[in-house]
């Protein structure tokens, strides 16, 4: 197998999600695997703090597939930190939206 191959792989496992539907809807600015994160908004001016730190978590959880423990390791808060984030920048519901949407049939 080629690195190719492993490399597309990989992005396929990571985008993955055990209920077989994204977390949070993906084409919101945060989701998904942009390059970079954007500082400045579409006229030219730096953007609120609040908007960046709320694109920072909804990529983390993205890219850790829901798993809140390893996302708030990685941004390096504490859980309930986490938690008190979502709820104060209104992330809260977008989260419990998208899991009431995913239901895992056995």
């Amino acid at each position: 197998m080629g690195l190719g191959s492993r490399h597309a792989r990989t992005k396929f496992d990571r985008q993955r999600r055990s209920c077989g539907a994204p977390l949070l809807d993906q084409t919101e600015r945060g989701f998904g695997y942009e390059p970079g994160l954007a500082l400045l908004d579409d006229s030219g001016h730096v953007r609120a703090l609040a908007d960046i730190e709320a694109e920072a978590i909804r990529f983390a959880i993205s890219h850790y597939r829901g798993q809140m423990s390893e996302v708030a390791r990685r941004l390096q808060i504490g859980r309930s930190t986490l938690y008190r984030k979502l709820v104060s920048l209104g992330l809260d519901a977008e989260i419990s939206d998208a899991k009431s949407s995913c239901v895992v049939i056995r």
